[in-house]
């Protein structure tokens, strides 16, 4: 039975530019003037921390390193500078004004694309192959972003790799590193930026904002991260208003999050931490995510396997364990040919039988994992699509099942990035409608909107693909 939305596929343009780096003109030494009125604040990223002063901001890493960021056309307090008292407490003092700079990881380049500045990356220090974005890509063939080292040769992304940018130093101000353990000797004002000492689905992301107020692009950070909220929040009350008017269609599904590990070996199946709070006190972002749409999220830390630290299952175990789960999401790449002859005791669970394993290679597995982290509203739409089918679905039977990173391994192929789109937007909003009550017309239920539109349910796909 599918439930029409009736949603509005809204995709607004984009309610703000990216700015330009703009410098004070009537700046007097030792002013109050707030020369920072738009702010971000950390909520969630609990490995950095930002402070705001009238006319500079510290910004300090995992490690303990203090940026010290001041507006261009001002100057920093003479006490951080050299004979001042607080003269070590810098690590790096800078201004920016170009917003140039080199990169170490592929997820940054989500990052900055959502922001607007994929055009700011001068240098990529992350093996080619690594990096999906198709933009990024063209960037690079073209010449205007650099993905080799100063001798020419390509990444490699070794263990012993030590980032060097002496190449490109005149061209970019910071460096954003991708390990609070990497060797930054060679950098040029190296910040750490590392999206993974925090995984959950809201602290991931906003490590956006650090690299907004790096850049001074704190306006444009707020509003893609506070959209992103926005539409999760819109698609938790969707799901539940829902699931009350119609509790045995719209709900019951058990769902696994499970896949097979040679590091066992065994079965690596979701830890779910479940606290009092609410959204961004549940962990990892999986459980988050699952939590804000209503799912029963099978979790466990069982498993007679244990290696380097973590738990697994053996066959036995995860067949009994996951066999009779409605839907399972594979988070990494499901060979279903291979699985067959590997594990053919699979072909017992329900979630086979039926054809519901979903793995998220729809845009390549080193697109999942370069710009999910960055882009949560989207895993979660992806996760609601995946476990409630075509139960929510636009007038015309136009659903929200049409996935940006995950496929079903019996139905679909990997499709890959897809070409880069000229003038590809930055921010995505008024993508989701509330809906406050259903009613039944005509044998089908519609749900009424209330207020106005938060971010689009539907067409996201289509709108991903412009970044």
């Amino acid at each position: 039975m599918k439930f029409a939305l009736s949603l509005l596929a809204a995709f607004s343009a984009l309610r703000g530019a990216t700015a330009d780096i703009t410098c004070a003109t009537d700046f007097v030494p030792g002013d109050e003037v707030d020369r920072y009125p738009d702010k971000v604040e950390l909520l969630h990223y609990d490995s950095a921390s930002i402070e705001y002063f009238p006319n500079f901001k510290i910004i300090t890493g995992s490690t303990g390193k203090k940026t010290c960021v001041y507006k261009c056309g001002t100057t920093m307090p003479a006490e951080y500078l050299s004979g001042g008292a607080n003269e070590t407490y810098c690590d790096t003092i800078y201004t920016p004004q170009t917003g140039k700079v080199a990169i170490g990881s592929a997820d940054q380049i989500a990052i900055m694309a959502q922001l607007g500045l994929l055009d700011n990356i001068v240098l990529a220090m992350t093996k080619g192959s690594d990096i999906a974005n198709q933009c990024a890509l063209d960037m690079i063939a073209a010449g205007t972003m650099l993905n080799t080292q100063a001798d020419g040769s390509e990444y490699t992304n070794a263990w012993d790799f030590v980032p060097d940018t002496r190449h490109v130093d005149s061209q970019i101000e910071l460096t954003l590193s991708s390990s609070p353990s990497e060797n930054e000797t060679l950098s040029k004002n190296p910040v750490d930026i590392v999206a993974w000492l925090d995984p959950t689905l809201l602290a991931r992301p906003e490590t956006m904002k650090l690299v907004a107020a790096l850049l001074d692009q704190e306006f444009i950070a707020n509003q893609v991260y506070n959209d992103h909220i926005a539409r999760i929040e819109c698609l938790s009350n969707n799901v539940k208003v829902m699931k009350s008017v119609y509790p045995e269609s719209f709900g019951g599904k058990k769902v696994l999050w499970a896949s097979y590990s040679t590091w066992g070996p065994g079965w690596d199946i979701a830890t779910c931490t479940y606290n009092a709070g609410g959204l961004g006190e549940v962990g990892p972002f999986y459980c988050e995510a699952a939590k804000a749409l209503d799912i029963d999220l099978l979790n466990s830390t069982e498993g007679s396997v244990s290696n380097y630290g973590a738990t697994y299952m053996t066959d036995a175990e995860f067949e009994v364990f996951g066999k009779d789960a409605d839907v399972w999401i594979y988070p990494a790449e499901f060979n279903k040919t291979a699985m067959d002859i590997q594990f053919p005791f699979l072909q017992n669970f329900k979630s086979y039988q039926d054809q519901k394993i979903f793995d998220n290679t729809l845009r390549g597995n080193d697109d999942y994992f370069e710009t999910f982290p960055s882009m949560p509203s989207a895993f979660v739409e992806d996760m609601a699509a995946m476990v409630y089918d075509d139960m929510l679905v636009l007038d015309g039977d136009v659903g929200i099942d049409e996935l940006i990173f995950w496929r079903n391994v019996f139905t679909e192929t990997t499709q890959g990035w897809g070409a880069c789109v000229p003038g590809r937007l930055s921010l995505l909003s008024d993508q989701c409608t509330l809906i406050s009550e259903v009613s039944i017309l005509d044998g089908s239920a519609y749900g009424h909107r209330t207020g106005a539109a938060a971010l689009v349910v539907a067409a996201v796909a289509a709108a991903f693909a412009m970044l």
